[in-house]
């Protein structure tokens, strides 16, 4: 039988994906990913969470326990009668030991995952099922918590056996929780029967004197020390030097959402805090000051679900929780936020998917033009937006200043209007005469406006008309090859002398002072501009459909930025030598000076949206980016990405090779990493895992294979 020798390699293409890290300055919006039943997780009870060193998560529930490699479940249960399965389906605790054995504890013992089987092994004790319901890791053993008794596995010579222990008054309860406090001085807890303190050096344990209580559910020491104990329905207690209680926390002296405490993580100088009814309560311990994620009534970002049953933060500090119904969830910070639509009367988003067109008035108010829902208000300090019904069913096409109290829109084939930002009143504007404005509504074509002087608007229709308040005129600014001038253009930059537009393929440069606007580039039949924006220096960031571009006005030289990551650009804004861009549906930020490009997905805020140009703000103060198009609003907050540090690059690795359905990966070698196929396979399925910090982040990569014939 003639046999082939397949070497796969692997290659992760330099320069495609560029990941950062955020430096952290601002309160975070938070991401949710929930893995479920529906995404093959094997119940949505989660009791367990554990990242092992080969970078699968492994999930503990109700019902088995699930390996997630990022795009798939592998599920594993009790089998009856079967010494290669899990003892049993309710899981305790996952954990890995230095020598990356995976130990699982159940309700009908503990088990060691067998990598090379792909199976279990039941750990015996007097040739019984060993039962332990915590562990404990050191450097030379893993400890696990049985009923009053703690068993040692010693990693050097391979061996079970107990810790000498002498009771000052015998418990037969099972040690729930086992944390080091001391160097000597371990804590022991148990669901129903209090806690304990062991001494290391003498085995003696004892009652300690500052805590009676009896329903302890959770136990942690933090990093500077200090203890930290949940009483079932009594909230938090703190305890330092040795014991004396310094702290206690519940919901009728804090912002704690619950007193009823599942799960105690440390983040980042906070305590991550898991209620049973209350979501997550996050507890600063500097200031001592309580944030939290929970489910919010007719909130879309809000945690989903109240009772979280564990919590775990992972090597690459990613947080992920338990919960009691809704299954696992990674949470990851955010600084951006897509906003979508709601029902009406619901503050937390528009009152349409779509955003067409954005305004920042003189008091920071963001106000936001929709397609067909109407006029929408966001007050940026709240995140809270307000609805107008007497504008629902209008498409806002444009939107500027037109007084302190007034703004002038366009409604697409309504017309153009004054609204009132205290009352809400809508009164009608005309442009030029009652005849000209009726033809322009029924023409097809948007009007654009703008408010570039003190009383002076632009209003970009069939024609460049300049609405002079001060004596209720309009002029028609004169073009000078008119013959480019078809369709609508829009404004990318004004200042009081001077406004850029763009329309389907040039850009125009408007004089104020001699109210004549000229060509500056043609593109021609090559492309079509969607978007457009001017940086400090003065030139031009163009985005086609034939990809982005830059136009240096004093030499004229126009040059296309080359990348392989999109094609069309339809959304571009400029701030603090960056340019953050729509493409392809997609959100990018380009840094200028290095010429690199960043993507952002879902995990960072950024939905998949067809960007649209006349809804892309940059805020006065230039401190956040909206970015609104086809399917949501996204606020950016831009100080957040002012500075990063590049993270060492992604590793792709091969996480199994399926021949004909079956998994061969424990027949390959562990230097050479090749595998011999027989001719008359059918079917070969190779399957990867991206090693990073972020791995809620979609991955885009290539990989080849090499010596297949």
């Amino acid at each position: 039988m003639r046999r082939r020798l397949l070497y796969i390699y692997l290659l992760l293409i330099a320069g495609i994906i560029a990941c950062e890290t955020v430096i952290v300055e601002a309160a975070p919006n938070f991401y949710f990913k929930q893995l479920s039943q529906q995404d093959g997780l094997s119940q949505n009870f989660v009791r367990s969470i554990m990242l092992d060193h080969d970078g699968f998560l492994w999930v503990g529930t109700k019902s088995g326990i699930s390996r997630f490699d990022y795009h798939e479940f592998k599920n594993y249960s009790s089998v009856p009668d079967s010494a290669a399965s899990l003892p049993g389906n309710l899981v305790h605790f996952i954990v890995e030991d230095a020598r990356h054995n995976i130990w699982i504890s159940t309700d009908k013992g503990v088990c060691v995952y067998q990598r090379e089987s792909d199976d279990f092994k039941t750990v015996l004790w007097r040739q019984k099922a060993l039962q332990a319901h915590s562990y404990l890791l050191t450097d030379d053993a893993l400890f696990l918590g049985g009923r009053g008794v703690i068993y040692r596995w010693d990693y050097h010579r391979a061996v079970m056996d107990t810790v000498p222990v002498r009771w000052k008054d015998k418990s037969y309860a099972f040690f729930n929780h086992m944390i080091p406090w001391s160097e000597h001085c371990w804590v022991l807890s148990s669901r129903w029967n209090g806690l304990w303190l062991l001494d290391c050096r003498t085995g003696e344990i004892e009652r300690p004197t500052f805590c009676k209580e009896k329903e302890i559910m959770s136990v942690k020491v933090d990093t500077q020390g200090d203890l930290w104990i949940s009483p079932y329905g009594k909230g938090l207690d703190r305890y330092i030097d040795g014991g004396r209680k310094q702290k206690h926390y519940d919901v009728s002296n804090s912002d704690l959402t619950n007193n009823v405490i599942l799960d105690i993580e440390e983040r980042d100088g906070s305590l991550w805090l898991a209620t049973d009814g209350g979501g997550i309560s996050i507890l600063n311990l500097k200031d001592e000051t309580f944030s939290n994620i929970r489910y919010t009534p007719g909130n879309i970002y809000s945690f989903p679900y109240s009772s979280v049953f564990c919590l775990y933060k992972d090597r690459d500090d990613n947080m992920w929780a338990g919960t009691i119904r809704g299954g696992l969830f990674g949470i990851k910070e955010v600084h951006m936020r897509t906003y979508r639509d709601v029902s009406p009367g619901n503050h937390y988003g528009m009152s349409d998917k779509t955003a067409l067109c954005l305004y920042e008035d003189e008091d920071g108010i963001i106000w936001v033009g929709t397609d067909g829902g109407g006029l929408n208000r966001l007050e940026p300090k709240s995140n809270r937006f307000t609805h107008y019904p007497n504008t629902y069913g209008y498409k806002v096409a444009s939107i500027t200043r037109y007084n302190e109290r007034e703004l002038l829109m366009y409604f697409f084939s309504k017309g153009l209007y004054l609204f009132d930002k205290r009352t809400g009143n809508l009164r009608p504007f005309t442009l030029l005469n009652d005849r000209r404005n009726e033809e322009i509504i029924h023409s097809g074509i948007s009007v654009n406006v703008d408010y570039f002087d003190t009383d002076k608007i632009h209003l970009f229709a069939d024609k460049i008309y300049t609405y002079d308040k001060s004596t209720g005129s309009f002029t028609i600014a004169h073009v000078a090859d008119s013959s480019r001038y078809y369709g609508t253009v829009q404004r990318f930059y004004s200042d009081k002398d001077i406004t850029y537009l763009f329309g389907r393929n040039y850009i125009l440069r408007l004089d104020h002072a001699k109210n004549a606007a000229v060509c500056l580039l043609a593109f021609g039949s090559k492309a079509v501009i969607n978007a457009a924006c001017r940086d400090d220096e003065g030139n031009f960031w163009i985005g086609t459909d034939k990809g982005l571009f830059h136009y240096d006005v004093n030499t004229r030289a126009l040059n296309e930025i080359k990348t392989n990551m999109f094609r069309e650009v339809t959304s571009v804004a400029y701030a603090n030598q960056y340019l953050w861009l729509g493409a392809d549906g997609l959100l990018f930020r380009y840094s200028i000076g290095e010429d690199k490009f960043f993507i952002y997905g879902e995990s960072d805020g950024a939905i998949p949206n067809e960007y649209l140009h006349k809804s892309t703000l940059v805020t006065r103060d230039g401190a956040h980016i909206y970015m609104g198009g086809v399917t949501g609003l996204l606020h950016i907050d831009r100080e957040i990405y002012k500075e990063y540090n590049s993270l060492s690059p992604s590793s792709v690795e091969l996480s199994d090779v399926v021949l004909d359905g079956k998994s061969v990966m424990n027949k390959m070698g562990d230097t050479d990493r090749s595998l011999r196929v027989a001719w008359n396979y059918t079917s070969l399925t190779l399957k990867t895992m991206v090693r990073e910090k972020d791995i809620f982040r979609k991955k885009m990569f290539r990989f080849n294979i090499e010596g297949l014939v």
